[in-house]
């Protein structure tokens, strides 16, 4: 983050030597941290059949219960880190985890849909708090090789910590319910509360320059309009008046917020490090790379569950194929890159993760999970690959004093992806059904047809009352979400084939610029004999 990244300010803690076994209590506290907010964003994927079932969310709510904690995250995480240099880390990290346990706790009693997107929102705002604190305060606590591993442990565990959601969130939603998600979410967020006042130290001085909250506001206006629109759109038209002024409020936002960093004294981002080529390539190439995974995980585990009939813990299992591919090539990236280039390593993992999108797309209902397996494997291994380079050339890009701002747009390009990538499958997924479901619900009541044609979970339900006359309906349901499916990661897979080719691009550019800043020093006369 911004001041929270590689801080400037002294660090006491690091000074006064605490003991080794004191900076291991505290950074276990950090990454744990750090795991529950992943967590939180994939657990209520395996929760989401059984939680839409109980509260009657139609697929556009549903949508929004994902993604009201993302983009929460999203909005806020760059205020979240100003706030935790103006005021103290440790105090925004406590306070981010209160806010984490309320909500957590308040979900599992809302009556409805609403309060339980309000109450996810709330959720979001805990993590945009807790989670800048969490490596601030590491590299603060470490210096030198200490603080690379330390570094290394933290972007490791936010991969562990979405995996961990997924594989503890089906047993739990099997065993006790979709509720039991929320509840172990904030009996942790209490622990880790307590454990953190106890252990962790204020992690700098309090910095006391004034917040930009003009800025934050922008940023939050920037995006919460763009996502709002996406989901939105499917649900009022894309030509409704409230859907266009989103957008409008989005782009215009997004242009203040540019103008405004680049004047602020203290900017949330500075934005004029995307005029450097390499840089901004990986940055927009992350953000791609995190839209697509979401909206695989998220379309994934509801076609487990909802086509291939498994439960919650099985579709949590089902998607092990594609962490093992993550875990096959990710050890291997920074070797690929070295040898051929950070570029060429990049757009060889995108094409894999667009080929495993096409494959998703073409499934049937009677399709075996092997399919579903091998293209999950190949998605992973493609997002492994094209991650670690793309990772290292944003935190290693710019000079070491403008490493701050490299960590801000590590975190803000995948928290934005994660809330786009939500939002646009999640809005196609739901148009895709509702078109190709239409005419399976003519001989329905009028009730019972909108019902049906408004997500899969209630047309599913309906056709469990219907007896055997039931069947065609649920096979057409499923036929329909598949169709929704497609669109949305055939959209996926086009989006990481232009993200290949410019990678492809990059090389070439990078590469035809490197012999023209040589070439005053390559040829040297001939030693006579």
């Amino acid at each position: 983050m911004r001041g929270h990244a590689h801080p400037r300010a002294p660090a006491p803690e690091q000074d006064d030597g605490p003991g080794h076994g004191r900076l291991v209590a505290a950074a276990s506290v950090l990454c744990a941290t750090l795991a529950l907010i992943m967590a939180s964003v994939s657990a209520l994927y395996a929760a989401l059949p059984a939680l839409a079932g109980a509260i009657g969310a139609g697929q556009a709510q549903q949508t929004w219960i994902v993604d009201a904690y993302t983009l929460v995250l999203a909005a806020l995480v760059l205020p979240g880190g100003a706030l935790g240099d103006r005021f103290g880390r440790r105090r925004v990290l406590l306070a981010g985890l209160a806010l984490l346990a309320a909500g957590a706790g308040a979900a599992p009693w809302s009556p409805g849909p609403e309060a339980l997107i309000a109450a996810r929102a709330v959720m979001g705002l805990g993590a945009a708090l807790a989670m800048p604190p969490t490596l601030s305060i590491l590299t603060v606590l470490f210096s030198g090789r200490s603080r690379e591993t330390a570094v290394g442990v933290w972007v490791g565990t936010c991969s562990a910590g979405g995996a961990a959601g997924l594989m503890l969130a089906g047993p739990l939603v099997q065993g006790y319910g979709w509720e039991a998600v929320f509840g172990l979410t904030a009996a942790l967020s209490v622990a880790l509360l307590l454990l953190a006042a106890a252990v962790v130290p204020p992690g700098g001085q309090p910095a006391r320059a004034a917040l930009d909250l003009i800025g934050a506001a922008l940023g939050a206006v920037a995006v919460g309009g763009v996502v709002y629109g996406i989901i939105e759109g499917s649900e009022r038209g894309w030509t409704d008046a409230l859907v266009l002024s989103s957008f409008a409020c989005g782009a215009l936002a997004t242009a203040a917020f540019a103008l405004r960093e680049t004047r602020h004294p203290r900017p949330l981002l500075d934005v004029r490090v995307f005029a450097r080529p390499a840089f901004a390539f990986a940055a927009l190439s992350l953000t791609v790379q995190f839209s697509t995974a979401f909206a695989f995980l998220f379309l994934g585990t509801q076609y487990l569950q909802y086509v291939l009939g498994w439960s919650a813990a099985g579709a949590g299992a089902g998607l092990l194929p594609l962490a093992a591919g993550v875990l096959l090539t990710a050890p291997a990236a920074a070797k690929a890159a070295a040898r051929w280039g950070p570029h060429l390593t990049t757009g060889a993992g995108t094409a894999a993760m667009a080929v495993g999108c096409l494959g998703l797309a073409a499934l049937r209902t009677d399709s075996p999970f092997g399919e579903f397996g091998c293209w999950a494997a190949l998605y992973g291994a493609g997002i492994g690959l094209a991650a670690v380079p793309a990772t290292a050339q944003v935190l290693e890009g710019l000079p070491a004093a403008e490493r701050n701002v490299a960590s801000a747009v590590n975190d803000t390009t995948r928290e934005l992806g994660a809330a786009l990538g939500i939002a646009l499958s999640g809005t196609q997924l739901a148009e895709g059904y509702r078109d190709h479901m239409a005419p399976a619900t003519t001989h329905l009541p009028p009730g019972a047809a909108t019902v049906a044609e408004d997500s899969i979970s209630g047309a599913l339900k309906i056709a469990g009352r219907l007896g055997p006359q039931g069947r065609a309906l649920s096979d057409a349901a499923r036929e329909s979400f598949l169709h929704g499916m497609a669109w949305a990661m055939t959209t996926a897979a086009v989006l990481l084939t232009l993200g290949a080719f410019a990678a492809v691009a990059a090389h070439v550019r990078a590469h035809r610029r490197a012999p023209r800043r040589s070439s005053p020093g390559r040829r040297r006369p001939a030693r006579r004999p």
